[in-house]
């Protein structure tokens, strides 16, 4: 079925106020998210990092299991497969400082000290 990402756990989150105290709140959900896509694997182990912000479309399974205690589990998750499933990166990308005013030599135009020479 192609490369697999281990199960990791992602936490989307929403804030709001609260009306009656004006207290900024949170809401915090656990998903599990397993990707068999290996060009999504790639990202994902090269880009995303704790914290990131990050848009995931996949089909939503239920599988059952037993733990190391015998006990029947069952546990929902998001799969990313090859087909019709996404993950895109909803960060801003850090941008470079701007450069230097000098930082690329000279601000005259490269022709100026040529005169009439061709240079070839």
């Amino acid at each position: 079925m192609g490369t697999r990402l281990r199960p990791s756990r992602w936490r989307p989150a929403s804030f709001w106020r609260d009306k009656a105290t004006g207290e900024r709140r949170e809401r915090t959900e656990w998903h599990h998210v397993v990707v068999f896509n290996e060009g999504l694997v790639k990202v994902v182990e090269q880009y995303v990092k704790k914290g990131s912000k990050l848009y995931v479309q996949g089909a939503i399974q239920t599988r059952k299991y037993t733990d190391k205690q015998g006990i029947e589990c069952s546990r929902t998750e998001i799969v990313c497969k090859a087909f019709k499933s996404e993950i895109a990166m909803l960060d801003r990308a850090e941008r470079a400082p701007a450069p230097e005013e000098d930082a690329y030599g000279s601000a005259q135009p490269m022709h100026a000290d040529m005169g009439d020479e061709v240079p070839f």
